[in-house]
């Protein structure tokens, strides 16, 4: 009978472990590689746009989708 308990509180632990993964407010996008479409980890919703990596995979540079810092404009 203490087995059985034990197993279940365990399960629980599991699943409470998934649950806040899901409902976890902060929202992360994979970082995919523009070459070869390899998974490089992830990255915080707000940083996204303005993250460059090196894929794992190709090693080729992925840069940002954004420049953090405006491109002057010319008159």
């Amino acid at each position: 009978m203490k087995k059985e308990f034990e197993s279940v509180s365990s399960k629980r632990s599991s699943i409470d472990s998934v649950v806040k993964y899901v409902l976890n407010e902060e929202k992360r996008n994979a970082l995919i590689c523009k070459h070869c479409k390899w998974h490089n980890g992830l990255a915080l919703e707000e940083e996204f746009p303005f993250i460059s990596f090196r894929c794992g995979r190709c090693f080729k540079m992925n840069g940002p989708a954004r420049c953090m810092i405006p491109q002057p404009t010319t008159k």
